[in-house]
């Protein structure tokens, strides 16, 4: 199996305050944001993202956060089903079940201590997918 971290989010209880201090302290720079997340990036990151969650949005409001649940990290890896069958058959806790958007496929598990983990399979659009019998260029 192949991890490789693909993000830290840290959910925050103020969202504008820790904008402030990750924009204007620290000098991020902002990629995207909206009233819940705020992505940033910086050179050097080797497209590791760092993204900051509002734990007071709608959406996480009704939701109970493991006791710390204020970090999670993500991993990207490239095999997902073969590593959700794992997870389930080892008992695994799950803090968020298995999802698929067009492009990926994501769970969140807690590790023993309750730290937040995500697992996300980007899925290749199909205009980027190597044809199975081809390989190499056509002649002209």
């Amino acid at each position: 199996m192949s991890y490789k971290i693909k993000g830290i989010s840290i959910l925050v209880s103020d969202i504008k305050k820790s904008l402030e201090f990750y924009k204007n302290v620290l000098g991020i720079n902002v990629n995207q944001k909206n009233d819940n997340t705020i992505e940033f990036s910086y050179k050097g990151s080797d497209n590791i993202n760092f993204v900051l969650a509002n734990k007071n949005s709608e959406e996480s409001k009704d939701t109970q956060l493991p006791k710390n649940g204020n970090i999670m990290i993500t991993f990207l890896i490239n095999n997902f089903d073969e590593i959700h069958n794992n997870l389930i058959q080892k008992n695994a806790k799950v803090y968020s079940e298995a999802t698929q958007g067009p492009n990926t496929k994501n769970i969140i598990i807690e590790d023993p201590d309750g730290y937040l983990i995500s697992l996300v399979e980007i899925i290749p659009k199909d205009e980027f997918r190597q044809i199975p019998y081809y390989h190499g260029f056509a002649p002209d």
